[in-house]
């Protein structure tokens, strides 16, 4: 994924090893990743290391990474996480702490529920979520970007492309996403406004009585 703006330039690199698989190169130690590279520099950025393998990924091939990755672009915060990433919330989670406004997410998908997920991960967090896979799975679903209401608002279709779209915060049609949903929901999450109005009365406390 390329993304080019009259201030910033970045690019992100596919999901892809460090190294052969060959056990001894490197030590042993190999990483599934997505590479943060300047497009105008050339320079390398950051690195994501895939955190969560498989059981064969972790076993055989590759060493996790730990840390989540977040880099700025023009006022934008985004996250990345790697294909069966999808299949732990608290992956999706952490990045909505970290005030994340879009998520990268390449993968290889298996069936077509990743999809599903990817647009639920969109709608509960309230962020942007990008969407790359093979153009050998559009059979599956499609690449695209799903936005902050977990609605698909652009789509490569069913050929290899490349898919343009807009993160546009004044969007009508996010604004309930923006600017009502994600604040409202991380303040729940802190459980203050819920303590406060806390019950403790002898009918609050007697569950099994009416």
């Amino acid at each position: 994924m390329t993304c080019q703006h009259s201030r910033v330039s970045f690019a992100i690199a596919t999901c892809q090893p460090t190294a052969s698989s060959d056990p001894r190169v490197n030590g042993g130690e190999m990483r599934r990743m997505l590479r943060v590279a300047s497009a105008a520099s050339a320079r390398l950025v950051d690195r994501c290391d895939k955190r969560k393998c498989s059981h064969t990924e972790v076993t055989q091939f590759y060493t996790p990474g730990f840390e989540p990755v977040v880099f700025d672009v023009d006022g934008f915060r985004f996250g990345l996480a790697i294909c069966i990433e999808i299949n732990f919330s608290e992956v999706f989670a952490e990045y909505d702490r970290l005030g994340v406004d879009c998520l990268l997410l390449s993968a290889y998908p298996v069936d077509s529920v990743f999809a599903t997920k990817a647009r639920a991960y969109a709608a509960i967090h309230n962020y942007w979520v990008s969407l790359s896979v093979p153009a050998q799975t559009t059979y599956l679903f499609h690449s695209g970007l799903i936005g902050p209401h977990g609605e698909v608002l652009a789509d490569v279709g069913g050929e290899s492309g490349l898919v343009v779209g807009t993160l546009d915060r004044a969007d009508p049609a996010l604004c309930g996403a923006l600017e009502s949903a994600r604040p409202w929901r991380a303040r729940a999450r802190v459980g203050d406004i819920y303590e406060e109005r806390r019950v403790t009365d002898e009918r609050s406390r007697v569950r099994t009585e009416f």
